[in-house]
């Protein structure tokens, strides 16, 4: 279940109350908090497979991707109230070709996600008016490097990160109609999630497959320090805009974690 406590809400916050145009709010300290035990997410006990969940600010969607024999596709499942379970899982994108890595900007109105539809896996995205309206049809994001592994969007959504070789992790912002030159910024690292002070990442090692962090003390940093073991087994993490709630795959479902963060 969602029901959490010392942050009340899942994130700490009233969801009518979040707003986008400020800046990310996991202060200094945060990277120090301890994470409790995992919970199952509420309407994903015994259910099927799912990976690489995305949950929306508001708690009332998540985005996940489960195999199709293969390939992978990517679903969605939505409910009411924060309180009650997650209903069945719809399928939003699937063909022929995996789409994988469904990522969502922190106002939840643009999604991107890595397909191999003609080729290559690149970044293609999905936009909405409202979060009360359907997205429209997937277009190529053009000027990025094919051939990605994982990836994650920063919190206002200009900046993109992403793994590529044998885990090396890259960044590169928007400029204009295109993107910056990319920019190593660590190794070893798989299945990213960059924190919204993008301070820290959430990784699956290429060399474990643990569940692990990594810190810097700046943007303009690599990430260098020695990991720091948050689990010995979750996948594909993903960590929610307010710096606290992790939620992850683990036993073929999905689960989630908290810290306590400065308020």
């Amino acid at each position: 279940m969602f029901a959490l406590s010392g942050c009340n809400q899942l994130y700490g916050l009233d969801p009518t109350g979040l707003r986008f145009d400020a800046a990310p709010i996991d202060g200094p300290g945060c990277s120090d908090g301890k994470f409790g035990g995992p919970m199952v997410v509420s309407g994903f006990e015994g259910a099927e497979p799912a990976f690489e969940p995305q949950l929306r600010h508001d708690l009332l969607e998540v985005w996940f991707i489960r195999p199709n024999t293969p390939p992978f596709d990517i679903y969605r499942a939505t409910r009411t109230d924060p309180s009650l379970p997650f209903g069945t899982p719809e399928l939003m994108l699937g063909g022929s070709e995996d789409d994988t890595s469904p990522t969502l900007t922190a106002d939840g109105l643009r999604l991107m996600f890595v397909s191999s539809r003609v080729g290559a896996n690149e970044v293609w995205e999905m936009t909405r008016p409202t979060l009360a309206d359907p997205f429209g049809p997937p277009t190529r994001v053009l000027g990025l490097a094919d051939r990605f592994g994982s990836f994650d969007v920063s919190f206002d959504g200009n900046t993109l990160y992403y793994t590529q070789g044998d885990g090396e992790l890259y960044e590169t912002t928007r400029d204009g109609a295109g993107f910056s030159a990319p920019r190593l910024i660590g190794t070893k690292v798989t299945f990213i999630s960059m924190s919204p002070d993008a301070l820290e990442v959430f990784s699956n090692s290429t060399e474990s497959r643990h569940l692990e962090q990594r810190v810097r003390a700046s943007t303009a940093d690599m990430f260098t320090s020695p990991p720091i073991l948050i689990l010995d087994e979750g996948d594909d993490p993903d960590l929610a805009p307010d710096g606290r709630t992790l939620i992850m795959a683990t036993n073929n479902t999905l689960v989630i974690e908290q810290r306590d963060c400065p308020k």
